[in-house]
């Protein structure tokens, strides 16, 4: 895990994973979710910040694959990132995590492909995962920490939800193509909970100390 820390009016902190053992163990399979991506296509019609082929939002509970990812990045991204966020990662595991939207988007490198300057502010922690990231393709940046972070096949990118962030035109060969998402914390006495999971949601367990 790397932290970057950035003072605007209080230390901000973005956190940076490398989630390529885990799909290299089975997990999950980068060439599956970008297979998915690619099939979906544009389902938003440009109606979102992303101004590229955007799938459904609701990929978590669509796809089987991306409810692997889901598990993965909770467990092994937001968890630890928040952690550290709060220096206080035994007081995090307490919760229950969910991962509330998650959807994939495919930047073409032709030039006009980009996302506009927006936040989550609703989300307790938001995230992108980086599948394809040929070379060229342009930076997640965090214009208010004057922050640019180039993407690799494997990163996880964890933020709080209201960080502002874009992504850039650019052009470049192939395309570059990646998951976001945003969680929600829980009570896991709520039963919410249940009716979430019966729609399909992504909820995980509450994280143990082993």
């Amino acid at each position: 895990m790397e932290m970057i820390s950035r003072s605007r009016y209080s230390i901000e902190k973005i956190g940076i994973f490398d989630l390529n053992e885990y799909e290299k163990r089975g997990d999950f399979s980068h060439q599956v979710l970008i297979d998915e991506i690619i099939a979906q296509g544009d389902r938003i019609g440009y109606k979102s910040n992303v101004k590229a082929p955007m799938t459904e939002w609701n990929m978590c509970y669509e796809s089987d694959e991306f409810r692997k990812l889901a598990q993965v990045v909770v467990r092994h991204g937001v968890v630890p990132y928040l952690g550290a966020y709060y220096n206080n990662l035994e007081d995090i595991k307490r919760h229950t995590y969910i991962v509330s939207d998650m959807w994939g988007a495919e930047y073409r490198g032709n030039g006009d492909d980009w996302t506009q300057p927006h936040d989550h502010r609703a989300s307790y922690c938001s995230f992108s995962y980086y599948l394809q990231t040929p070379e060229g393709c342009p930076p997640l940046v965090f214009g208010d920490m004057r922050t640019e972070i180039q993407p690799k096949e494997g990163m996880l990118v964890c933020f709080k939800g209201d960080y502002m962030h874009e992504v850039p035109k650019a052009k470049h060969e192939g395309s570059r193509i990646m998951i976001a998402g945003n969680t929600a914390i829980a009570n896991p006495e709520n039963a919410m909970i249940d009716m979430l999971r019966s729609k399909g949601f992504e909820v995980n367990a509450p994280v143990s100390n082993s």
